[in-house]
């Protein structure tokens, strides 16, 4: 299965999609200087193709005036305080995410 390569035109357009994919066709034709057309159709062959596989919202947490905190444990030889700090974590309301 051979890989097709994006051209010029088709990474544009994902260029532009990438930085607002909530701005409409006509804006990115502007900003492009082509036809409203042309940059539709284009963006649907990128998604009939895979190149384009769906779209999804990121979420700022600060614009919401939250506070994100990360932290690093290395826990060694106690596997019962692990899994009671784990439960613990998975519990509180204010933990939106845990890795291992």
């Amino acid at each position: 299965m051979s890989k097709k390569r994006l051209d010029d035109l088709a990474r544009s357009i994902l260029y532009a999609l990438d930085l607002n994919s909530r701005q409409n066709i006509s804006q990115i034709a502007k900003k492009l200087r082509l036809s409203r057309d042309r940059v539709e159709y284009r963006i649907e062959k990128l998604e009939s193709s895979g190149s384009i596989a769906g779209y999804q919202a990121v979420i700022n947490p600060y614009k919401f005036g939250l506070t994100i905190f990360k932290s690093y444990l290395k826990l060694e030889h106690e596997r019962a305080l692990y899994r009671e700090l784990k439960r613990a974590l998975r519990s509180h309301p204010s933990v939106f995410w845990i890795a291992e």
